[in-house]
């Protein structure tokens, strides 16, 4: 059985630093929005709609 991995910092692919885990949630809308804009900017790919949503998520985190 594999171990459960627990993650304690995230990396800013940009920044090259990790960044504190943090609590902040975006509203379900915000996500929404963002990750259609996502979707029409890549070409309305299908079969991708976890990666863009988590992808619009973490943008809206890192954002704040």
């Amino acid at each position: 059985m594999e171990k459960p991995r627990v993650m304690t910092m995230q990396t800013d692919p940009q920044r090259k630093a990790p960044l504190p885990l943090t609590s902040f949630r975006p509203p379900y809308e915000a996500i929404a929005k963002r990750a259609y804009e996502i979707y029409e900017e890549t070409g309305r790919p299908n079969g991708r709609d976890v990666e863009i949503w988590l992808k619009a998520e973490r943008e809206l985190i890192t954002e704040r």
